[in-house]
């Protein structure tokens, strides 16, 4: 199995060499490097360049203007080459130097779903806030208020090329909607596995409250386009529902309070009783 690793920057050269290098220095090494440039003018260009002159897994880079996140995403999609896509942007960095050995050589089997799921450490200036989890049996309920990471998800690269690449008119969303389209309306394949794969900072484009509004329209558009409109009324409903019910759950787990408030409840309901008979 060949993995192709994709990572599209603009101006990171620090995010870069430290993404490239998390690259580099694996020990498993059945996979081809692919940078898209956006025409960075500080340093990034030479610093490719010299990566690609000294180790020719980085088989293919331009540093070019592009029109945007999912322009340059694409760009990587038609020239790569291998069964699996990972799209490692610059800033990402994997965890350890032998984890790819860790997925495709340890104990897995030999993967055939369409998505291979791993976890990321989701990080705040270089403090790690959460980790993703990604459940076994992926519903669209995982993705009415989240999503996967993208860069710690391998993608088959056939799935592009049966269903589209990247929405590029989608300047925030568009992994997003390719998740969706695949997963939820085409019934693609998941596998989740625990490896923790990447890091993620919580500087990206996607992460900034100014581009949350932005977002949400996006993720509108994309329900009205699609069957998923008949039935987003009933998610927005049941989730009010449950945020209505939080105190209950909670209450819930706490056996002593739940059974303190049952007994509250059964002596109000017998005084109740007893006003009615007299």
């Amino acid at each position: 199995m060949r993995l192709s690793v994709i990572t599209v920057s603009l101006n990171n050269v620090d995010g870069l060499q430290k993404t490239m290098k998390s690259l580099l220095s694996q020990t498993w090494d059945d996979w081809e490097y692919i940078v898209i440039d956006g025409g960075s003018n500080d340093g990034s260009k030479e610093i490719i360049e010299e990566s690609a002159n000294g180790d020719k897994r980085l088989s293919h880079w331009v540093s070019e203007k592009d029109d945007g996140i999912f322009n340059a995403m694409n760009k990587g999609v038609k020239v790569s080459t291998g069964d699996y896509l990972l799209f490692l942007n610059s800033g990402d960095y994997l965890n350890a130097d032998n984890v790819l050995e860790e997925v495709f050589e340890g104990n897995q089997p030999k993967y055939t779903q369409d998505f291979i799921c791993a976890r990321c450490a989701v990080s705040n200036n270089g403090v790690v806030e959460f980790i993703t989890n990604p459940p076994q049996n992926l519903t669209f309920k995982d993705f009415f208020n989240t999503t996967l990471a993208h860069q710690s998800t391998f993608i088959k690269r056939e799935l592009f090329q049966r269903y589209g690449l990247y929405r590029e008119d989608l300047k925030l969303k568009s992994d997003w909607e390719f998740f969706v389209r695949t997963i939820i309306l085409n019934k693609c394949t998941t596998i989740s596995i625990g490896v923790i794969l990447t890091d993620y900072n919580l500087d990206g484009v996607s992460s900034l409250i100014s581009n949350k509004i932005r977002q949400k329209e996006e993720m509108e558009k994309i329900y009205e386009e699609t069957v998923l409109s008949k039935f987003i009324a009933d998610y927005i409903s049941y989730n009010e529902t449950l945020k209505g019910m939080k105190v209950y759950f909670w209450a819930k787990e706490k056996w002593i309070l739940n059974w303190a408030i049952l007994f509250i409840f059964k002596i109000a309901n017998m005084f109740s009783k007893a006003k009615k008979s007299v």
